[in-house]
């Protein structure tokens, strides 16, 4: 529901960059490589190079940094109960590693 929430907001707001395709509603992948492929045949047409950037960003949350997702938050007009539920879910981790087995000490995590 928080996601829900938050990129309904970004996407009236236009708190996104117009690159990003992942986590938006109307784009899908077949419209992202439709405009990938537009936009590549567009250059070849007028004998220029292009090039392409794709990113994984799945595991992006587990590292961000809090105090500067809730300044971010802020900055892009967020409603103060999302931003306080938001750093509320990021608060107090703890991490266990384990290794071929062995459960080692829970730990605090600060990303």
């Amino acid at each position: 529901m928080a996601a829900h929430l938050i990129v309904n907001h970004l996407e009236r707001k236009r708190g996104l960059h117009e690159g990003q395709f992942g986590c938006q509603k109307r784009w899908l992948c077949v419209d992202t490589v439709a405009i990938l492929m537009n936009h590549t045949q567009k250059a070849w047409s007028e004998r220029k190079v292009t090039s392409t950037l794709f990113m994984d960003v799945k595991s992006a949350f587990n590292n961000v940094n809090k105090a500067l997702l809730g300044k971010r938050m802020e900055e892009l007009g967020l409603e103060e109960d999302l931003i306080c539920w938001t750093m509320s879910f990021i608060s107090d981790r703890r991490i266990k590693l384990v290794l071929e087995g062995e459960v080692g000490e829970s730990n605090a995590v600060d990303t």
